[in-house]
């Protein structure tokens, strides 16, 4: 697995990271036994079932009934065979997944980007279709979801696989057991709509296995694993900003998705970088959005034209490209955006005291240009008390580009489906799926 979203599985053992799920007594033994083994196949992969035996602490003759009904489950594959010095050779195993994918469709202001992934990361195919609806228009965004959805499915069939879940990804707030997105500026929404009971009715072969999620919170998990990965020590705290619309915005704190009281990430966007600034329209004066959200930006470097000709999404790739190309007003507002930027880390510090501010979308396309990290920066105090294998920074929060860049949030929704099946493996016998996933907000950031 080459695929960044897994090269963690080849750590775990190294940095002792990984602890396997402690096996427990009554009718659940069986599939936590499964998810043991499957837990220590995924970090110590290719490998013999005297290891995993030696390993997790499970009896060899055990095994002999775990691994071919991993195997059965298109987990784990035998892969290769051992050839030691001395003694019999041993079959090798690996995990598998392959012929399990996930459909993952998010929905933006003007256009639905489908991605079919198989669980090892692979991508199987890719759609990016405007939807061409006006705001306030469920059902058109819907009818174009759905069609491009089952477009999929009947690609997973015809390649030999079959499709376990599917995920709706929308730039929203999302709430309830059974999430609906209250409302999205972005789209028009301005009341309750529940997009997962609409596509269940247009495609009732995945009811129950349909799931809903906040893009920014998903994504916010995934680059905070990506960070762990680059072995910076455990980051304590980790804010992810995404412009878009406005300008998304999530929080990952003591290794939780930090949510209130409704299941949503704390709005940063209005936190006020200049006193003097623009009027918002929260009502306030200054706030980050105001000041350098898509719209204003493109307005400082005269692209605001762009916006009726090109979309939102696509005058900001002119803005990049400008900047890229050195042009003067795009230069002058990537300065701006710089300067709030490094206002907001200043209150942000006495807030949440992040050890790293992680920049999506646009802004990480021109992360380099922005020079961020400068000497500059106002050190920020040091308020956090060591933890155990904690690199303390140096005394201020560090700007990062996103890992995954604006995939982020389709990276994030296949990891939760990948951490349910890594757990629960037997969801899958009988041709199962993945069980709707219910708010993302109750569970901790993924095990690698």
């Amino acid at each position: 697995m080459t695929n960044l979203m897994w090269d963690a599985f080849s750590m775990g053992s190294q940095d002792n990271q990984f602890r396997s799920p402690a096996r427990v007594d009554g009718a659940d033994l069986r599939e936590r036994n499964l998810a043991v083994v499957l837990h220590d196949l995924l970090f110590a992969q290719p490998t013999s079932r005297s290891e995993i035996a030696d390993r997790t602490g499970l009896a060899k003759a055990s095994l002999t009934g775990l691994i071919p009904e991993l195997e059965a489950l298109g987990l784990a594959v035998e892969a290769s065979t051992s050839k030691p010095a001395a003694g019999r050779p041993s079959k090798l195993l690996t995990f598998d997944g392959k012929q399990l994918a996930v459909v993952i469709c998010e929905v933006s202001e003007t256009e639905i980007i489908t991605e079919s992934l198989d669980l090892t990361g692979r991508i199987l195919r890719v759609d990016r279709e405007p939807h061409k609806a006006k705001l306030g228009d469920v059902e058109t965004v819907v009818k174009v979801m759905a069609n491009t959805i089952q477009q999929h499915r009947e690609s997973i069939a015809n390649n030999g696989s079959r499709p376990i879940h599917m995920v709706l990804v929308v730039g929203a707030a999302v709430r309830g057991e059974k999430p609906i997105v209250l409302q999205s500026k972005e789209l028009g929404w301005n009341g309750p709509v529940d997009l997962v009971g609409l596509m269940e009715a247009r495609i009732p072969q995945m009811r129950d296995s349909i799931s809903l999620v906040s893009g920014v919170n998903v994504a916010a998990k995934a680059e905070f694993e990506a960070l762990k990965r680059l072995r910076l020590g455990y980051p304590k705290s980790v804010v992810y900003l995404k412009p878009d619309t406005g300008i998304s915005s999530a929080i990952i704190l003591d290794g939780n998705l930090l949510v209130g009281a409704q299941g949503m990430s704390p709005i940063l966007a209005h936190i006020e970088v200049d006193s003097n600034g623009e009027i918002c329209d929260c009502g306030r004066r200054g706030c980050l959005v105001a000041q350098v959200g898509p719209r204003k930006v493109l307005e400082l470097a005269g692209l605001g034209s762009q916006i009726t000709e090109s979309g939102l999404q696509g005058a900001l790739q002119v803005f990049v490209d400008n900047l890229k190309n050195g042009d003067e007003a795009a230069v002058e507002a990537s300065r701006k955006i710089r300067k709030q930027l490094n206002k907001f880390a200043e209150t942000l510090a006495l807030l949440y005291d992040p050890d790293f501010i992680v920049l999506g979308g646009y802004w990480a396309e021109i992360f380099e240009i922005l020079e961020l990290n400068s000497e500059d920066l106002t050190r920020r105090p040091n308020f956090f008390q060591t933890v155990e294998g904690y690199v303390e920074q140096d005394g201020r929060s560090v700007f990062r580009p996103a890992a995954f860049g604006a995939r982020a949030a389709r990276v994030g929704a296949l990891q939760e489906v990948f951490i349910r099946v890594l757990n629960r493996p037997l969801m899958l016998k009988d041709n199962g799926m993945v069980p709707a996933l219910g708010p993302i907000a109750e569970g901790p950031t993924y095990i690698w």
